[in-house]
């Protein structure tokens, strides 16, 4: 998995088909729920902090995946 920080808040993902494979998945039959959770592995990986919610656009295809992804930060309720 390649992920690049595109600001303070958001990542472009790259994850690859053996990436993929090696958690026994297929790009072409990959749920959003599966996107996420490998999303939230990716930010684990690179040692970033999610705080918040997670919004993501997955681009699958056979040569792996691009995920972009967007931490909303949590809003305090007064």
């Amino acid at each position: 998995m390649t992920i690049q920080p595109i600001g303070s808040a958001s990542v472009a993902l790259y994850i690859t088909p053996a990436d993929l494979e090696k958690r026994g998945l297929d790009p072409e039959t990959l749920t959003l729920e599966q996107a996420l959770s490998l999303t939230r592995a990716a930010f684990r990986q690179a040692g970033l902090t999610l705080e918040g919610a997670v919004e993501i656009e997955v681009y699958p295809e056979r040569r792996g995946m691009l995920v972009f992804a967007h931490v909303c930060p949590r809003s305090r309720a007064w």
